[in-house]
């Protein structure tokens, strides 16, 4: 009968085990499972930060030049202080214009061949940025 119970005993132990190395081990798989998951995560989400810096400093770096350099229609450009700059050499200008300091010349005006531009200074001729007088 003692044989019997120790019997049992030894077997219940071992099935007792076994189910604590079962648990042990699924615990260890869903740890594993999520640290890996934790880690992706983490990584996508820096990449995505990353890719988000780097865009808004592109954008603001953009801004700020653009709004360094305001550009009139007739190709000339205001600097900070609101003074006309010329545009840096190699930079296409609208309308082939070079740097002009009168606001209010035609587009055309600088582009030589004197374009009359009736709402300033009562409809003189300009030609290369200079004014002629009328025909």
């Amino acid at each position: 009968e003692a044989e019997a119970f120790a019997l049992a005993k030894a077997e219940a132990d071992a099935r007792a085990r076994a189910k604590a190395e079962a648990r042990a081990r699924a615990q260890a798989e869903a740890h594993a499972r999520d640290h890996a998951r934790a880690q992706a995560e983490a990584q996508a989400l820096a990449q995505l930060e990353a890719q988000a810096r780097a865009q808004m400093e592109a954008g603001a770096h953009a801004r700020a030049f653009a709004g360094s350099l305001q550009q009139w229609p007739n190709g000339a450009m205001l600097g900070p202080n609101g003074q006309p700059v010329a545009p840096p050499a190699g930079w296409p200008v609208p309308n082939g214009a070079h740097a002009n300091p009168n606001p209010h010349a035609h587009p055309n005006a600088n582009r030589g061949g004197g374009v009359r531009n009736p709402n300033v200074n009562g409809g003189l001729y300009y030609h290369n940025g200079h004014n002629l007088p009328r025909r």
